[in-house]
């Protein structure tokens, strides 16, 4: 049998940011939401906001793109004083708040999406890489105690009914890592392969978001000594389950089934990917040849996985 998981555990270094790109991004966290800060204070028809940094940034398993950029969430939270959905600005009055903001932040024009505000960033120098701020907008109000409440989210439909707790999710997946006792990166290291061998991907059907990749790992993962194996086993299990039913709930609000809204053939298409990454995954641990083993993980991983 081939032992790869030292290479896996440089391969995680490989898709790794760097210590430069890390500081880039905490300096764009900084900018921003102080450029923000300040244009919301000549504003007396803007309620308080807070602001709350999500997504892959704070759970350590952001990656280095193979193409695009890669990027940090940053969700703003309104703090509206009614309970009241009436009373609140409609979520395209509340964007525009965010992008006038924004707007001249950089040399590119900001992006207004459905749920949030996008702020590109050209290239960190001496990377090969773009990054880009999200900025998801949330409602927060009042109860009748008279304390914030969960926050509110823009559905598709751009209204205000998408009960959301992304920090939520953050807490839960922390707590999925420290269910390993002896090494509780190791979640995290499975993560940013699955995200990997996503990235590696091509054609015109789309695989899995991160949130998904993550949620099926974290949900369906076994701790084991290495890192490959575990791979393994992961992908074995996943097949399984996604055969008998292709349903991936998300553990913390809304609690919604996350690819109820795929179609036949992009089901079809991450199933078969899936089993073939598996079967790619069983021969790779059982081989005796280590050279074969690595040309099997750089199958699914490109050349970023060096043997």
């Amino acid at each position: 049998m081939s032992d790869c998981s030292e290479l896996f555990k440089k391969f995680n270094e490989e898709i790794t940011l760097r210590p430069s790109e890390i500081r880039f991004l905490r300096k764009a966290r900084t900018t921003i939401t102080k450029k923000i800060k300040s244009d919301f204070s000549s504003k007396p028809q803007i309620p308080p906001i807070e602001f709350k940094v999500q997504g892959s940034f704070t759970m350590d398993t952001i990656i280095r793109p193979l193409r695009g950029e890669f990027d940090i969430d940053i969700g703003i939270y309104f703090k509206f004083p009614s309970h009241d959905k009436e009373d609140w600005p409609v979520p395209q009055t509340v964007s525009g708040w965010v992008f006038d903001a924004v707007n001249g932040h950089t040399s590119t024009l900001p992006k207004d999406k459905i749920t949030c505000v996008r702020v590109p960033y050209k290239p960190i120098p001496g990377s090969d890489y773009g990054y880009h701020v999200d900025l998801p907008i949330y409602a927060e109000y009042k109860d009748w105690w008279g304390d914030y409440y969960k926050a509110i989210g823009m559905n598709d439909e751009r209204q205000w009914n998408q009960k959301s707790d992304p920090l939520a999710f953050t807490e839960w997946f922390n707590q999925k890592c420290l269910e390993n006792k002896t090494d509780w990166k190791q979640l995290i290291r499975i993560v940013k392969y699955l995200k990997a061998w996503k990235d590696f991907q091509t054609g015109t059907t789309k695989m899995p978001s991160g949130i998904i990749l993550t949620i099926l790992a974290a949900k369906n993962y076994v701790p084991k000594l290495r890192d490959d194996v575990v791979l393994y086993k992961l992908l074995y299990e996943l097949h399984f389950l996604l055969w008998w039913d292709f349903s991936i709930m998300k553990p913390t609000q809304p609690k919604n089934d996350l690819v109820e809204k795929y179609s036949d053939a992009r089901r079809l298409f991450f199933m078969a990917r899936l089993k073939e990454f598996r079967d790619d995954a069983y021969t790779a641990i059982e081989s005796e040849s280590k050279e074969e083993s690595v040309a099997l993980w750089q199958k699914h991983f490109g050349d970023r996985f060096k043997g």
